[in-house]
Order: C-alpha cells, then sequence, then structure tokens
C-alpha cells in the first residue's frame, strides 16, 4: 500500500482516479487506515480474506464482506461492523456438557472389584468399610480433561 494521496478524488490502493478505481481501497482516502487497523478475520461462509469497501453512493459508507463469495453487508446495519463481521457463533461443545459426559463415563465404567492375578475377585474397603469404586485409567483422564476444560471456559 501506498501513502494516501493527496487528491481525495485519488485512490488509496491504486492512485487511480476514484471513477475509474474498481481495487479493494477505492475511496477510502482518510479512511484508509480501517483497512489496516480492521483485523478482519476471514469469511464466516468461504474462508475467504474480508475486505472492506467504501460505498460511492453514501456519503462514509463501507461495506464489509468477502470477494470469494460475494457476502457483503454495510457499515450502517451494526453499531460495529467490525466485530459484527468477526463475531462467530460458538459451534464446540458447552463445555458443561463435556464434564457432564465424562461424569456419566465414570458413574457407568466405574467397578467395585477387580480380578486379582490369582483370578480371585477383589474389592477394597475404606477405613469405614464402605466400598472403594474404582475407575480405570483412561475414564478418570478423560474425566480430569473435561474438569480443566470446563475450568478455563468459566476463567476465560
Amino acid at each position: 500500500m501506498t501513502d494516501t494521496p493527496d487528491s481525495p478524488d485519488t485512490c488509496y490502493g491504486c492512485e487511480m482516479p476514484v471513477a475509474e478505481c474498481a481495487c479493494r481501497f477505492a475511496g477510502l482516502g482518510e479512511d484508509a487506515a480501517k483497512v489496516d487497523d480492521a483485523n478482519l478475520r476471514p469469511c464466516p461462509f468461504c474462508g475467504g480474506e474480508a475486505d472492506i469497501s467504501h460505498d460511492h453512493t453514501v456519503e462514509e459508507s463501507h461495506a464489509y464482506g468477502c470477494r470469494k463469495c460475494g457476502v457483503w453487508f454495510n457499515d450502517y446495519l451494526a453499531d460495529d461492523p467490525i466485530a459484527a463481521w468477526n463475531r462467530r457463533a460458538d459451534t464446540r461443545p458447552a463445555p458443561v456438557e463435556g464434564l457432564l459426559e465424562a461424569a456419566k463415563a465414570v458413574r457407568d465404567e466405574r467397578f467395585s472389584t477387580y480380578r486379582a492375578k490369582n483370578g480371585r475377585e477383589v474389592g477394597i474397603e475404606d477405613d469405614n468399610g464402605e466400598m472403594v469404586w474404582l475407575v480405570d485409567h483412561e475414564t478418570m483422564h478423560a474425566l480430569d480433561a473435561a474438569l480443566t476444560d470446563y475450568g478455563e471456559s468459566q476463567n476465560g
């Protein structure tokens, strides 16, 4: 990119007269910094590079969108159009769901006895004579991971 041209009738990007320009910086003039500062995320539909375009028919209006798939919206449609473009639905499973699934697995896969090397069923009791539940390593590891994910989601 070049410095902003002296003439407001000159394109910021290609320095052609705005009336003849078709580049993505057409008409931005002093607003060209918006392109650099926008930090637009890729298109949520096709993954294409997001872009800002000046609407020559409406003063101080910009459109945000994707030239690859053609999805665009004007800045008057949102109070913060860049944040609106960058917003994505969280498609990850909710951490609490992962935690519940891991807890159910512990419940479903616990056991109170195990087969010793000599072939006998052995159980473990605590100091009060209560049966101690045993859980295999993989199931317990999954629960630990779900607890970590849940904790990070609450703090992040």
